[in-house]
């Protein structure tokens, strides 16, 4: 995540809020992630979080994200923050899957 102009107070929220989103914000969530992948995105990552990470260094991520702060404030650092609250709960899944396994996959062949 890039540097936030976001409080210690404002990060929490959005953690909180990133986790517990009804399902059909979590499906809709997901289109905005494969569109993200279309358009040559990060997997997982979506559009709001790509171009809060851009806007600092990039004319094209700020225009896109000025509506957006119009509705909710501080928009892409809220998607970024969301989205690593969500990876790091997808790697807690992964972590007790393999603890009550015991079975981790081999790594990729280069």
């Amino acid at each position: 995540m890039t540097e936030t102009s976001l409080t210690p107070q404002q990060v929490a929220t959005a953690e909180v809020n990133a986790l517990h989103h009804s399902y059909l914000v979590r499906v809709l969530k997901g289109v905005d992630e494969l569109a993200n992948v279309v358009a040559d995105g990060n997997l997982d990552e979506t559009i709001s979080a790509r171009v809060g990470r851009l806007a600092p260094t990039n004319e094209l991520a700020k225009l896109v994200l000025a509506p957006l702060d119009l509705i909710q404030a501080n928009h892409g650092e809220k998607a970024e923050v969301g989205n690593l609250a969500d990876a790091q709960k997808v790697e807690g899944v992964e972590e007790k899957a393999i603890e009550e396994t015991g079975e981790v996959l081999p790594p990729p062949e280069p």
